[in-house]
């Protein structure tokens, strides 16, 4: 199989789980897990951004996807609430090629690009110091937010605005 082949079967291959992941999406909201649906809209955004990603790479047009991004992100923004985001910062001491195993630095490769129908990382596998972590509004993966805040001796969902018992780590109620 061609390179350009394998990159398209990707393409739909990604195009796929995002219509999958918005359909579960659905299905929790309907379902009342509302913090499930969200991190299956960002799923859907960000295996959508790859498919567009891939497609462009072997010119293949997007127009059908870009459209479909946009649905993505009118959903994010009127039927979710606004989120607060989070982001760490740190240096990695060791970071891997997907595609050649390599350390990332000595290779060829390039992260977001496709080889053979398959997408290029970087894989962290060793930190050399974690530095910060800071709210952010354009996180790398929006998954990461704020999902509580205190109120009281109680502390409110920020996806469903529900009060609930405040919990230590463990998940034992505080008194």
């Amino acid at each position: 199989m061609e390179d350009v082949d394998a990159n398209a079967i990707l393409s739909m291959e990604l195009s796929l789980a995002a219509v999958r992941a918005e359909l579960r999406m659905w299905l929790r909201l309907k379902g009342d897990t509302a913090e499930q649906a969200w991190d299956d809209l960002i799923e859907a955004q960000t295996s959508l951004r790859s498919a567009i990603a891939v497609r462009t790479q072997i010119r293949v047009q997007t127009v059908t996807l870009e459209n479909l991004q946009r649905k993505y992100e009118f959903i994010e923004r009127f039927i979710f609430p606004p989120q607060m985001f989070s982001s760490i910062g740190g240096l990695a001491a060791l970071r891997e090629c997907s595609i050649c195993g390599c350390d990332y630095e000595d290779c060829s490769h390039v992260v977001g690009r496709a080889y053979m129908g398959r997408l290029c990382c970087r894989i962290v596998r060793q930190f050399a110091s974690l530095d910060h972590v800071a709210i952010v509004e354009d996180p790398a993966d929006k998954r990461c937010r704020v999902t509580h805040f205190s109120e009281g001796d109680k502390r409110r969902n920020k996806m469903t605005w529900r009060l609930e018992e405040a919990r230590t780590g463990d998940g034992t109620a505080l008194e």
